[in-house]
């Protein structure tokens, strides 16, 4: 089920793209099955539009149910307003300046590469993500079309910087010290181990005479 501003007359293309992945998956379902919502009444009520969204939203929901009705399987993203559409053609028109400037090869580009790109900027070389559960005997397998990060910026935030340059500071310098302290006690040990064998070598020479 796809829900879309009442202008919209055509099928979701997001939603075909989804469908698609589940169809490799191999769920049986037919693009002509997708069921568009476009009165804004049923909007508002089954689908749970907010109404201040209903000039422009995407809203879509994806149920799977087992042959035998055991098992369900639920997955929807919804879309308020249309900033994020245009943050996102933004986004592309500074890759493709991006990719024009640096010579990089001709060839047709979309949405991923631009993430891809973007997320390369933040996070570090290798990341890994998974999934966790259990399915005794059986397999499972997962398509992922989408994910979200979040982090903390202490930039702004003067106190926290401090801490941040604070901590290693100090650690370095407990490092430091503990490492002093231990040459002093091995020097010291050693200068006492010759205090001592000069001692006995005085006692012995005394009793030689």
């Amino acid at each position: 089920m796809e829900s879309h501003q009442a202008g919209k007359l055509d099928t979701s293309g997001t939603a075909k793209a989804i469908i698609s992945c589940f169809r490799k998956l191999g769920v049986s379902f037919d693009v002509d099955q997708i069921q568009m919502i476009r009165d804004p009444k049923q909007q508002i009520e089954m689908v749970g539009v907010p109404e201040e969204h209903l000039s422009g939203h995407a809203f879509h929901l994806y149920h799977l149910t087992s042959p035998d009705q055991t098992v369900s399987f639920e997955f929807q993203h919804n879309v308020c307003g249309r900033s994020i559409y245009t943050e996102g053609t933004v986004d592309a028109i500074l890759f493709l300046a991006k990719m024009v400037k640096s010579k990089a090869d001709k060839r047709i580009y979309n949405m991923i590469d631009v993430l891809r790109e973007d997320l390369s900027t933040y996070l570090p070389q290798k990341i890994f993500m998974g999934f966790f559960g259990s399915t005794s005997n059986e397999t499972e397998l997962n398509c992922v079309k989408s994910w979200a990060f979040s982090d903390t910026d202490i930039g702004g935030n003067g106190n926290q910087l401090w801490v941040w340059i604070m901590v290693p500071v100090a650690s370095v310098g407990i490092l430091v010290g503990v490492a002093i302290c231990l040459c002093l006690r091995v020097y010291k040990e050693g200068d006492l181990v010759d205090q001592g064998a000069q001692f006995q070598r005085n006692i012995e020479h005394e009793i030689k005479w």
